[in-house]
């Protein structure tokens, strides 16, 4: 081998050495390379390239550019840079890859240059690319976030403040002059110093201490405090102030950015809550009315010391229930009734009262108003009520109400009372077409008691006489004493039949239970008349007019009975006083008595009961009490029940004068009211017309 043969083999050894060095670098860089031939084929790429395009090298290597990738523009340039041998350069020239619709918009920096031969001739292109995609996308968004950040610098009421830390300057934006009055930090910048100066000088040294300890501590990149900032009329505002520190690779602070908030009015505000609080708190425990806080659902939400020792309950039991678990059933209605129509559309309530169950339970009686609270929305979403315990004020209107219609050593009604309430009741029946009868009562003699006894005696008798009404009347009667021994019964729903009955009852009880005085046991015993609506209207005056008619003729009659003004369903024989005083004058004396032995019986009768024309002896002898004997007939208390048009035999024995004389009777029993309260019996007796057995001595 020749010397020439040896160099030109060294020659291509390095050649090709450094083919590969050079090839090596242009697989390895990022720049995408090709050459292509001057018919645009792919002659040679590097793996960029073919990376790009998502195919392998050898994929590519004798296919056209533009085959692949067809782009009526790119390749008039490459004709011009074939045709003419002139490079060119394209920044940020955008491409859309045909057959990668996903990527989008491209955007490239690419170069075209020609390769020539010796003689000049283009023979084919150097085509180099490198993507500026993202490059594109992070300018765009930093352009947005510039144009964000300039409109929020102009636009935020906050004062926006750049520092520069190295330098010691800081800006601010056009707020600063808006807020605080200051353009010095928004036309020039301006030191730490001159904000500082501007700090309240209480708050300065606080500042001061936690600012530089923040800037002086690597870790740390945030700042924020509350002081007073001085405006330019003088006054201090409240701010809060928040600062972001940028450092170096170091830890040392090169820049803070941040933002003042003019917090005055909410400061305002929260100094007003919180005494508005204080307040609240303060009435909410010193108030000696209880107050309470439901939800609209009436569970308890808050309430005050004297509402828990008000109802017997602890705070923490209260939680547990609602103001309906604490009110009667028979008031839930009435209370819903406040809420839908005072409450919710008016927001708030009349003074109302119902009643409260304490947890012991007794009830007690309560006055409130409840006011509603909405939301920020507007929306109802509480209640609460000032509530006071009338428990006391009842009892002295109670006793005001007493005073006003009661009697005040009996208790009945008094005169005024019984005249409202029975002109009320008068009108009712009227209308209605209902019984209704009135009765006057007399306690007899009760003068003749004041001056033997004394008027405490006299007292006595009347609370006696009111005890025994009220207990043998009902409760829609109206029963009161019209002033000295004079009282008065109204019965509604009652025709005078019935009402004699009662009155019969009355007289009989009081009659058997004497009064126990100083001097001994005395009897007391009534006189009543007793009037009823006829069908004709009629004022109540008037009714009283011919109830005191037929009071009247009884006490004229012999005091100690019951006188009905007609004689509707019940017998002329039972009812004594109609028998006119001239036909039985009432006996003054012990002879005038003994002429009317009927009518002075003090001892009794013996009972002889004749049934199916057997006699049969009453068993025992039979001190019974009689009332109202006349020549008609007597009423008689028995202990035993006897047959209704049962025949009697009648022994009256009349021991008034000190000689005892007996009268035989032949009667029959027309009615009997049972008495189960004494265990007695009343006994109507008719006597038969014929004449009476000779008395005897």
């Amino acid at each position: 081998m020749s010397h020439d043969d040896n160099l030109s083999r060294k020659q291509l050894i390095r050649l090709l050495n450094e083919y590969r060095v050079f090839d090596s670098v242009l697989q390895t860089t990022d720049v995408m390379l090709v050459l292509l031939d001057s018919a645009f084929n792919f002659v040679w790429v590097n793996d960029a390239y073919a990376a790009t395009c998502q195919m392998t090298r050898a994929e590519m290597i004798g296919k056209n550019h533009f085959v692949l990738y067809p782009h009526a523009d790119n390749e008039t340039i490459f004709r011009r840079v074939r045709d003419r041998g002139e490079a060119i350069f394209y920044k940020d020239r955008p491409f859309v890859f045909p057959d990668q619709p996903e990527r989008g918009i491209t955007y490239w920096d690419w170069s075209l240059k020609p390769v020539k031969d010796d003689e000049g001739t283009v023979t084919g292109l150097v085509f180099s690319l490198r993507e500026t995609t993202q490059f594109q996308q992070a300018e765009a968004a930093l352009r947005e976030n510039e144009e964000r950040l300039r409109l929020a610098w102009q636009a935020t009421r906050d004062v926006i403040w750049d520092w520069d830390v190295v330098h010691d300057t800081q800006r601010w934006n056009a707020a600063g002059a808006d807020v605080f009055g200051w353009r010095d930090a928004v036309d020039a910048p301006q030191s730490a110093a001159w904000w500082l100066e501007r700090v309240h000088p209480d708050d300065r040294v606080r500042v001061t201490a936690d600012f530089h300890a923040i800037l002086e501590d690597p870790a740390r990149d945030r700042w924020e405090d509350e002081y007073r900032f001085q405006h330019t009329d003088g006054d201090y505002l409240q701010v809060l102030d928040r600062g972001f520190i940028l450092r170096d690779n170091q830890g040392k602070p090169r820049r803070m950015i941040g933002a003042m908030q003019d917090i005055t009015a909410r400061k305002q505000a929260e100094l007003a809550l919180r005494q508005s609080e204080t307040r609240y708190r303060m009435l909410h425990e010193s108030l000696r009315d209880a107050f309470v806080q439901t939800s609209m659902e009436g569970h308890i939400i808050d309430c005050n010391d004297f509402y828990c020792q008000m109802l017997g309950y602890t705070p923490k039991e209260l939680d547990a229930l609602t103001y309906k678990d604490l009110t009667p059933e028979r008031w839930h209605d009435f209370e819903e009734t406040i809420v839908q129509e005072q409450i919710l559309p008016r927001g708030y309530s009349d003074v109302y009262e119902k009643e409260y169950r304490r947890k012991d339970g007794t009830l007690i009686p309560v006055e409130l108003r409840t006011i509603l609270a909405r939301n920020e929305a507007g929306q109802p979403n509480a209640m609460w009520a000032i509530v006071r315990d009338i428990t006391e004020r009842k009892r002295v209107e109670t006793t005001l109400h007493q005073y006003a219609t009661r009697d005040w050593l009996t208790g009945a009604c008094n005169r005024r009372q019984f005249f409202t309430v029975a002109g009320e009741e008068l009108k009712r029946a009227r209308r209605l077409q209902r019984p209704l009868s009135l009765v006057l009562i007399d306690l007899d003699h009760l003068k003749h008691l004041n001056d033997t006894y004394g008027h405490a005696a006299g007292d006595q008798a009347l609370r006696v006489l009111t005890h025994v009404c009220r207990q043998h009347l009902r409760e829609i009667d109206v029963f009161a004493r019209l002033g000295g021994d004079e009282f008065a019964v109204l019965l509604p729903e009652a025709p005078p039949q019935q009402a004699y009955d009662a009155l019969e009852r009355i007289r009989l009880t009081l009659a058997t239970q004497p009064i126990e005085l100083a001097g001994g046991r005395v009897a007391i015993t009534l006189s009543a008349g007793i009037a009823g609506l006829r069908g004709e209207p009629v004022s109540l005056d008037a009714l009283l007019e011919r109830a005191d008619q037929v009071l009247y003729q009884t006490k004229k009659a012999g005091r100690n009975r019951v006188g009905v003004e007609a004689a509707e369903g019940l017998s002329e024989r039972l009812m004594p006083c109609l028998v006119a005083a001239s036909e039985a004058p009432p006996p003054a004396n012990d002879v005038e008595r003994r002429h009317y032995p009927r009518r002075a019986v003090t001892c009794g009768v013996q009972l002889r009961v004749i049934k199916n024309s057997c006699p049969t002896i009453a068993p025992g002898h039979h001190h019974a009490i009689t009332r109202d004997m006349n020549e008609c007939g007597l009423q008689l208390v028995v202990e035993q029940p006897y047959p209704v048009q049962a025949s009697l035999v009648l022994a009256v024995v009349d021991d008034a004068d000190g000689l005892e004389r007996l009268t035989l009777q032949m009667g029959t029993i027309v009615w009997m009211h049972n008495l189960p309260s004494e265990g007695r019996y009343i006994l109507g007796i008719q006597f038969s017309e014929r004449e009476p057995f000779r008395a005897r001595a």
